[in-house]
């Protein structure tokens, strides 16, 4: 039967069942025939029909039978859908929505082959890449997003590159970003700086706006304003020479100038100056230095001392004493716990910090506490169970007696508690 037969067949059935046990039939006719490429001439029967017959719709619920039939090799429904993402008429979203509600799994390369053969736009790129579990598949998928981006750079403004990389990086939430990822991230940032000042719009570039994806200490430590130097020497030999358009110490004062701006920021929050450690901030020129100090002063809106413009100093030559690291982690630390119990949990730091300021021994008990390991054996235990143990040692020692008593917690080595005994007082 031609094709055009079986067309006008075809055209005749009224459900998305018929259409594909027809489909069905004919790919099996195709086999037994000994026909040299079953799949491709099936495929185009299918795809003139839709072309020329079938609605998004009809063609959704066609694509969904297909993929769902245990009759038709994964290869068929690949190529039907690749040839769809190539048809202008039909929207790509028909084939993340047919692979989203399937009822059956679709393998992880089935998707993989799709991406790779079609021409499905970005949206629905990344949603379908959402649906890939292997995690070398998904970090593949997420390179071949930054190149292409990396070629659009000069078409996108500032917030789209940082948009479309944060897109991506949430699709890697439940893994680590690769160096190879962050390495590419960079060199994008680098990209869409070096063309924004060849760009004879706007002549230069902005921090800020990429510094969410790119956090200026990273841009300092990783020395990205070199990198947008090479990235624009590239850019200037195929596109043509701009004189004085770059300079490179002028972009370090942009990110330095960036970097002041935060620190204090966080300054007014926390009261501490504190300048992030890398090897290339201790190689700032002595000029640069004291323009980042200065503009340190000027965000911060007060007059520094001489005390914090020698701290400064020193941060920036990477001299920090142990006090400030520490300050600096603790801090770090209470902002990057989560919303959720942040505040309770800040209310105990609080509560801590004034028994130690009462009572210097409470320093000395928390440590030891810590040391000993006997938060974190609390913590195994049950919740309910754990707040029993904890009355019991409350109610031990309100009885202040002037003795040895051992308390033995279920799944804990046996402790002893020290009190004092006031009886000889009543």
């Amino acid at each position: 039967m031609d094709i055009l037969n079986k067309i006008k067949k075809m055209l005749g059935i009224k459900t998305a069942e018929q259409f594909a046990e027809k489909i069905e039939i004919s790919f099996n006719e195709r086999k037994e025939n000994g026909e040299e490429d079953p799949i491709d001439n099936t495929v185009e029967e299918i795809m003139e029909i839709i072309e020329k017959h079938l609605d998004p719709a009809k063609t959704r619920d066609m694509l969904a039978k297909c993929l769902e039939s245990q009759k038709l090799p994964d290869r068929l429904f690949e190529k039907i859908a690749t040839q769809i993402s190539k048809t202008n008429n039909i929207p790509d979203k028909i084939i993340t929505e047919v692979i989203q509600e399937a009822d059956t799994e679709v393998p992880d390369q089935v998707i993989d082959t799709i991406i790779e053969e079609g021409d499905i736009d970005i949206k629905e790129r990344l949603k379908l890449i959402q649906n890939v579990e292997d995690q070398d598949i998904v970090e593949k998928r997420i390179l071949s997003e930054l190149e292409i981006l990396y070629r659009l750079c000069k078409d996108k403004k500032d917030w789209e590159i940082t948009d479309r990389i944060n897109e991506l990086k949430e699709i890697l939430k439940d893994s680590d970003i690769s160096q190879e990822i962050q390495n590419l991230i960079h060199q994008i940032i680098a990209r869409k700086m070096a063309e924004n000042y060849y760009s004879d719009i706007s002549k230069g570039t902005r921090i800020y706006e990429l510094s969410k994806v790119m956090p200026v200490e990273e841009m300092i430590e990783q020395d990205l304003a070199q990198m947008v130097k090479q990235e624009y020497q590239k850019i200037e030999e195929d596109r043509g020479t701009k004189e004085s358009r770059f300079e490179l110490d002028e972009l370090k004062s942009l990110i330095l100038n960036q970097m002041a701006k935060e620190i204090a920021g966080k300054y007014k929050e926390t009261e501490l100056f504190v300048i992030p450690q890398s090897e290339n901030m201790k190689r700032l020129k002595p000029n640069q230095k004291e323009e980042f100090i200065e503009k340190i002063q000027t965000f911060s809106g007060k007059e520094l001392s001489r005390k914090e413009i020698l701290d400064i100093y020193e941060q920036i030559n990477g001299k920090v004493n142990n006090a400030q690291m520490k300050e600096t982690k603790l801090i770090s630390e209470i902002r990057e716990l989560q919303d959720d119990y942040k505040e309770e949990s800040i209310d105990c730091l609080i509560n801590i910090l004034g028994d130690i300021k009462l009572d210097t021994e409470t320093t000395n008990t928390i440590s030891m506490l810590s040391e000993a390991g006997f938060i974190r054996q609390l913590n195994s235990i049950p919740q309910e169970k754990r707040q029993e143990t904890i009355e019991t040692i409350k109610a031990t020692l309100g009885k202040r007696k002037l003795a040895t008593q051992t308390i033995r917690m279920e799944g804990t080595p046996e402790i002893d508690i020290y009190v004092e005994d006031d009886s000889d007082q009543r």
